[in-house]
């Protein structure tokens, strides 16, 4: 099962008392995102020492959407589409390699008799 790890700001007003900052914001995004995921058949975790200003989302433990990297805070759909390409590609990137192993076990079967010969 993939697992998609959430980090999202909270608990920063007690941390912070001075910041002015919207914590529901992201508490709401991380409902909405969760329930979304979880839709799709993703296992969704929560990070539990989030940063602050913190709403990074990662797929099976690779980067997919980072606010401190400095992105704007995206629409819940955003996010899904984002973690729906990552795993396409990495479903992409596993049968190329897969393909790959066929063709180099397919031609150590083939020459194998002749180079035993030597």
């Amino acid at each position: 099962m993939d697992i998609v790890n959430i980090e999202y700001c909270r608990g920063c007003q007690a941390r912070h008392p001075d910041l002015i900052h919207h914590e529901e914001r992201y508490r709401d995004l991380y409902g909405e995102v969760e329930q979304l995921l979880k839709q799709e058949g993703y296992k969704v975790i929560a990070d539990r020492w989030p940063r602050l200003g913190s709403f990074e989302v990662s797929l099976n433990r690779k980067t997919v959407f980072s606010k401190l990297e400095g992105q704007p805070i995206p629409e819940p759909g955003q996010i899904i589409t984002l973690v729906l390409e990552a795993k396409r590609k990495a479903n992409e990137r596993k049968r190329a390699l897969h393909q790959e192993q066929k063709v180099k076990d397919h031609n150590r079967s083939y020459w194998s008799p002749f180079l035993s010969e030597q």
